[in-house]
């Protein structure tokens, strides 16, 4: 009986070690075949995606599970994939990061792609960012020698500072990015690199270290047409920034001609109208000012008002007025729907913030409850204190949100106030102002007028009215003034109307010139105005609140 006993003992314990043996083999082969593939995703990203979905996840070991669906998503990505969820990428860095000591690398590349799918998906805030970043500070931390890795990092660190208008720290980014991919040694991912500093550059206004940059890509060799297309891009947009417009002009010409030119035809037309109107001349500007608008591909585009804003211009100068009329109508329509259109956006982005965030608290409850079935006592606790900071989180993540949505609605009623405020008086000031003092003037030098002394007494008294101050005031009242400048009622006591009005102005950020056509004065004693203000309200400290006058 005991002889038995120890007999179902050992084969029970051989049994259990040959399992475990099998088992180790078969996760060593499956690791070696996802090697096999993830070196084959660079060179043949199809073949790759294809043999991927020859294998069955489930039967993966952890490691081999999160591993699989990391080659997945870089799968998606080299073949184009529009990625519409982080939801596979997001699962894939959770399961990764059980086994982050001990393959530090492959939850470094998950973290990359967790940035740059939310990148590709058309974010650019910090849940973009922060994945990225904690990738790049793994690997220098681990001292993981993987150039390309970190190349990866520091490239798209600088693309989304560079989408941020952070031109300064996207530059820092390429320059280790261009250190990287040195020691890789390819030449696309350099080039790519190269072409990204020099539009920080150029945004930067440092034309002189972008021009350098531009002869630094015209110094690559043997590289394709679409990248001499993309350098002639650049150049032009050099060109136009340095006050070159013939120069640009003829680059535009060259890419429209070639096949390598803009997806969008029309923006390359749009430069080409800008550059004609740099050199006055004003009748090609407004054919291709013309052909821009009819071949626009998305009749939607929030920029279209550009467009028809552009045509506008060019038709008042050539005193078309007709024309002018209806492309100013058209631009402004398009800018409110744009306007409309980018709140509801920034709206729904917020919201989907928040839904993210809510979703990954509800995960962090599952998890919680998993333990509690093995381990009662530690998870009773571990559930007290994460439902507390659940809690705490979503009071915060409601407040902030109610924050920002307040402050949005506020910038929109505020632009929708200054547009209702300013509209009218453009419309009755700026129409008939110039011809007006021109015929009262012409009136009062007319010789045959000259023997009529009480007409012209009349005209001149007209004139000396008309080139007085405009009541622009009357459409101000108080609330309005200090919705406008934050300054408080008591201190608006202290100004008389057209002070409240410049300060108004200036809030707005008006030039001198366009508050001279509101006031129907010139420039110089708008000036004036402004020193006198200023006096006025330094004796009486009055805070401007940031206004610059």
């Amino acid at each position: 009986m005991m002889n038995k006993q120890k007999l179902l003992y050992i084969f029970i314990v051989t049994t259990a070690l040959l399992f475990a043996a099998c088992n180790q083999q078969r996760t060593e082969t499956d690791l070696k075949h996802l090697s096999k593939l993830d070196s084959l995703l660079t060179v043949k990203p199809e073949a790759a995606a294809d043999s991927l979905k020859l294998f069955h996840p489930a039967r993966l070991s952890h490691y081999n599970r999160g591993y699989y669906q990391l080659l997945e998503v870089i799968s998606l990505d080299k073949t184009y994939y529009n990625f519409t969820s982080d939801s596979l990428i997001s699962a894939t860095v959770r399961m990764l990061s059980r086994h982050k000591r001990t393959y530090p690398d492959t939850y470094a590349r998950s973290l990359i792609y967790q940035g740059l799918v939310r990148y590709r998906m058309g974010v650019t805030d910090s849940t973009a960012y922060e994945p990225i970043k904690a990738a790049a500070d793994l690997l220098e931390t681990k001292k993981i020698k993987d150039p390309l890795l970190l190349y990866f990092c520091y490239y798209y660190l600088g693309l989304i500072h560079y989408e941020n208008n952070n031109s300064s720290y996207s530059i820092m980014y390429y320059e280790k990015a261009i250190k990287k991919v040195r020691q890789y040694g390819d030449k696309d991912y350099l080039f790519n690199t190269y072409f990204e500093i020099t539009w920080a550059y150029l945004k930067m206004r440092k034309f002189d270290v972008a021009k350098q940059y531009i002869d630094t890509l015209y110094s690559f060799k043997n590289i394709s047409d679409a990248q001499k297309a993309s350098i002639n891009q650049i150049l032009s947009v050099y060109y136009e920034f340095t006050n070159e417009p013939s120069k640009a002009l003829e680059i535009n010409k060259k890419i429209v001609k070639s096949n390598y030119n803009y997806t969008d035809l029309s923006k390359m037309l749009f430069k080409i109208s800008n550059n004609y109107k740099a050199l006055n001349k004003l009748d090609s500007a407004f054919l291709y000012a013309e052909k821009a608008e009819e071949c626009k591909q998305d009749s939607d585009y929030f920029l279209n008002n550009l467009y028809y804003r552009n045509i506008g211009e060019i038709s008042e100068q050539l005193k078309l007025w007709q024309k002018s009329a209806t492309a100013y109508k058209k631009a402004y329509q398009l800018k409110e729907k744009a306007t409309l259109k980018a709140v509801d956006k920034q709206i729904m982005s917020l919201e989907k913030k928040y839904d993210l965030k809510e979703a990954e608290n509800k995960a962090l409850q599952m998890t919680n409850r998993l333990i509690f079935t093995a381990f009662i006592s530690l998870t009773l606790l571990i559930l007290l204190f994460t439902s507390t900071v659940i809690s705490r989180q979503r009071g915060k993540h409601a407040e902030i949100k109610a924050r920002l949505l307040a402050q949005e609605k506020i910038n929109v009623e505020r632009n929708l106030i200054e547009k209702e405020f300013m509209l009218p008086m453009y419309q009755q000031i700026s129409q008939r102002n110039a011809s007006i003092k021109m015929f009262l003037s012409d009136l009062m030098t007319n010789p045959h007028l000259a023997n009529n002394t009480q007409l012209l007494q009349k005209i001149s008294e007209t004139y000396q009215d008309f080139i007085q101050t405009f009541h622009i005031n009357e459409f101000l009242t108080d609330e309005k003034f200090t919705e406008f400048t934050g300054i408080e009622c008591e201190s608006c006591q202290l100004l008389n109307e057209n002070e409240k009005m410049l300060l108004v102005f200036a809030a707005m950020k008006l030039d001198n010139r366009q508050i001279a056509v509101l006031f129907n004065t010139t420039e110089s004693s708008i000036r004036g105005r402004k020193a006198k203000l200023r006096l006025k309200l330094e004796s009486n400290n009055i805070d401007i609140k940031g206004i610059i006058l």
